[in-house]
């Protein structure tokens, strides 16, 4: 498989607390995986150090072949990868048309490129053309989710990493972000990393899908395989109990 992303052998702690612990896992060009687990397993934590907002201390991290070890998070952005993080983290006081170009900072130079990819995104998200000159604090939650993925957009990633996107999300939203994951996978090829709490969703969307537990990898397969497995089903797919939110 042609990795867009390759995660090997990474660990981290905060102080004297071990977070993550031999971790690995790749991804494809075009391919949706899902990293789903029980409250503190450190998936959050994960996507954090892959995007180089924690600093990786041990393992190797590569976008598309470049090692990013050294890195810092704007320069993993300029290889193409890019965090949507946990509770959206818009800028409430802006608009969403302003929120949308500081996406794009990184292209501040392409004037051109960031008018079509504005374009892109207004097309894939009409309800942020018809909300361009509000403020973004004043959106609903589900339109602040589909503000966090456009803005990312705006730097033109061939690596999306999303944590918690359905967070706070009603049924019907939920659906429909993932409705829009799945299109924006189909129409440009974008890979996506998924940390879910709505496990079923996810399992649903993913073409494969990794269990991490305590720090590590227990358990992966493709997304059809997990769904099939029997402490997946109880877990985290309406057994005895449900997954908590990472």
């Amino acid at each position: 498989m042609n990795a867009a992303l390759d995660v090997s052998h990474v660990s981290f702690s905060y102080g004297r607390a071990q977070v993550l612990d031999d971790v690995s896992f790749r991804v494809g060009a075009g391919e949706i995986i899902t990293i789903i687990g029980p409250n503190g397993a450190g998936k959050s934590t994960l996507l954090n150090v892959v995007a180089r907002s924690h600093r990786l201390r041990t393992g190797e991290v590569t976008v598309h072949g470049s090692r990013t070890n050294g890195m810092n998070q704007r320069a993993v952005v300029r290889l193409g990868c890019v965090l949507v993080p946990e509770g959206r983290q818009v800028f409430s006081t802006q608009s969403v048309h302003d929120n949308l170009l500081l996406g794009g900072y990184i292209r501040r130079h392409d004037a051109e490129h960031i008018h079509k990819t504005l374009a892109v995104v207004y097309d894939h998200f009409p309800r942020l053309l018809e909300r361009r000159d509000q403020l973004a604090g004043t959106l609903s939650g589900g339109e602040q989710q589909m503000l966090a993925i456009g803005r990312a957009l705006m730097s033109g990633p061939s690596v999306m990493l999303l944590d918690e996107p359905s967070l706070g999300l009603a049924p019907q939203m939920t659906e429909r972000i993932m409705r829009i994951l799945g299109g924006l996978r189909r129409e440009t090829g974008l890979s996506i990393v998924l940390v879910e709490q709505n496990a079923r969703a996810a399992l649903d969307l993913a073409d494969r899908g990794y269990l991490l537990s305590g720090g590590r990898v227990v358990l992966e397969g493709s997304s059809a395989d997990l769904k099939q497995d029997r402490t997946i089903q109880q877990v985290y797919l309406g057994g005895t109990a449900s997954a908590p939110a990472s």
